[in-house]
């Protein structure tokens, strides 16, 4: 376990849940078991927290391949120059008016009266 995850979960549950851990699940297979005997409430209570964790691993990770130009090829490779421009128009027009556009709800509007006979 990382020093940092070890911290984060030192300051949620306390030292003893750490060292339960250390102590007892050093394999995914244990912790597959540990879960499956987990009461609904604290499986959702699992489930709610590992979002979040792995929500946070994957946007670290691409903010790290974003900063290291790891990205930039397949950038590249997606947008043709005439879709960078139209971006780039796009992102200026927002900037100078950035309420002229519509709302959600007024898109989904028009939307749905299109698709209704």
């Amino acid at each position: 376990m990382k020093a940092s995850s070890r911290r984060t979960t030192v300051e949620k549950y306390g030292q003893e849940s750490l060292t339960r851990y250390d102590d007892c699940m050093s394999t995914a297979a244990e912790i597959e078991r540990a879960i499956e005997q987990l009461p609904p409430e604290e499986l959702a209570r699992l489930r709610a927290w590992f979002a979040e964790f792995d929500a946070a691993r994957w946007d670290r990770q691409f903010e790290d391949d974003a900063a290291s130009g790891r990205l930039n090829k397949l950038a590249d490779e997606a947008l043709t120059d005439a879709d960078k421009h139209a971006l780039d128009a796009a992102l200026t027009a927002y900037e100078k008016s950035p309420n002229a556009g519509s709302t959600w709800d007024e898109v989904k509007a028009r939307i749905q009266s299109k698709l209704r006979p």
